[in-house]
């Protein structure tokens, strides 16, 4: 990770390795708004884990296009030293796979509807999509953007808490359960 570059722009805190400590930074602090164990340690080792299949895939100018899929391998093999809980495993990966989505979706907000929202929430359940935003925002929270005019700022919480309002407003709506269907 301390080996693999990234764009400056999105990414000017530097190499990967700085990334992944700024995540896991961000991710202690908002691990805390989940009651359940279990949950926090699924969110601290998603951060860690999130970006693992940045080095097979990141190009000549920094992008890291699959980098969520490629991280999939890496990141079994890594829980495999770690723990044998099944749930915990199998959520950590989902975890790594989709961590992009929230940002996804708000990149093309203008063309996500509610029924976009209710699969999500059939198919996963809103508990894994709250994992899901928290192992977002710190992802999102755990970096640097350059501006433009060359100024270094952290980036706002805007987008995720864009995607949990949607998922807890048609969740509400539709009565969808924790668990999905």
């Amino acid at each position: 990770l301390q080996d693999t570059h990234q764009r400056g722009d999105y990414h000017a805190e530097g190499d990967v390795f700085t990334h992944t400590k700024m995540v896991i930074d961000e991710a202690a602090q908002i691990s805390k708004r989940f009651e359940r164990e279990k949950d926090r340690q699924i969110i601290m080792l998603a951060a860690l884990s999130h970006d693992l299949g940045k080095p097979a895939t990141t190009d000549e100018q920094g992008s890291a296009l699959g980098h969520s899929e490629a991280g999939i391998e890496p990141t079994r093999q890594l829980l495999s030293k770690l723990t044998t809980d099944t749930e915990i495993i199998e959520t950590v990966l989902a975890l790594v796979e989709h961590h992009l989505v929230p940002l996804n979706y708000h990149n093309t907000k203008d063309t996500v509807r509610d029924s976009t929202f209710r699969k999500l929430i059939n198919k996963h359940g809103t508990n894994f999509l709250h994992l899901l935003s928290a192992v977002s925002e710190a992802d999102n929270a755990g970096r640097l953007h350059r501006q433009d005019d060359g100024k270094i700022i952290k980036p706002t919480a805007y987008v995720n808490e864009w995607f949990r309002a949607n998922i807890n407003r048609v969740s509400t709506e539709e009565g969808t359960t924790t668990e999905g269907k």
